[in-house]
């Protein structure tokens, strides 16, 4: 059954209360209590912990996303916010860890949009594509259920490609090398996530019929390539 709008904002309140309680040291709940030794071990600062759940609250209050800003918050929230964790439990040290978690979190979110244009609509009604650049490239949401991309939607989707690539390469600009041993799986995960984006490139965009997704053997091959580039790196550090 469909949980009400209602009970699931209440739980994020719910969990927004946990939170604070685990950084006032008396957290009650028992999810909180198991996050609480979490925190204080990997030294999780608690802003992270509530952008992910504001990003989780902006899929339960809003399904369009006005401008690009828009939606940068969201993905900040669901996907850099996540980064923003994960390097404290990598037991990264640097600054620019922050900031290429940000930027990486972007990019696979950016990603993930673009795959699941079509899916996001028909199950859960949402366009996340900024719909300022939708107006003026001529695109409507008719266009959006159509099997294939109209001329505009092709052009609204290629921008996409090229900024979530935007995105990936300023990751990679901005990888701090001492701390690129913390960041293995990070960037076993960046091969896979532009090996996706690559392909809906070479596939013209055709998203709107159904999500394009790497085969497994795809995937395959990019962990086998990053684990090559991994160890090459270790060797020129050495």
């Amino acid at each position: 059954t469909t949980v009400p709008q209602a009970e699931r904002q209440a739980r994020l309140q719910t969990w927004r209360e946990d939170i604070q309680a685990i950084y006032k040291g008396n957290p009650t709940q028992p999810l909180a209590k198991e996050l609480a030794p979490v925190v204080r071990h990997y030294l999780i600062p608690p802003e992270p912990l509530f952008e992910i759940l504001s990003g989780v609250e902006m899929d339960l209050t809003r399904n369009r996303y006005a401008t690009f800003e828009d939606l940068r918050k969201y993905c900040y929230g669901v996907a850099s916010a996540v980064g923003l964790v994960s390097i404290n439990i990598f037991n990264c040290q640097t600054r620019a860890a922050a900031d290429y978690a940000v930027a990486l979190g972007l990019a696979f979110q950016l990603t993930n949009i673009l795959r699941d244009v079509s899916y996001d609509l028909q199950k859960f009604g949402r366009i996340y594509l900024p719909q300022d650049e939708c107006h003026a490239l001529g695109v409507t949401e008719e266009d959006f259920r159509r099997p294939h991309p109209t001329p505009g939607m092709a052009r609204l989707l290629r921008l996409q490609y090229f900024r979530a690539r935007h995105y990936f390469e300023k990751a990679d600009r901005l990888i701090p090398e001492t701390d690129r041993p913390h960041l293995s799986a990070a960037l076993l995960m960046t091969g896979v996530y532009r090996d996706l984006l690559e392909k809906i490139h070479r596939r013209n965009y055709e998203v709107l019929s159904g999500p394009i997704k790497l085969t497994r053997w795809e995937k395959l091959k990019a962990l086998r390539r990053g684990r090559a580039q991994l160890k090459i790196s270790h060797k020129k550090r050495r």
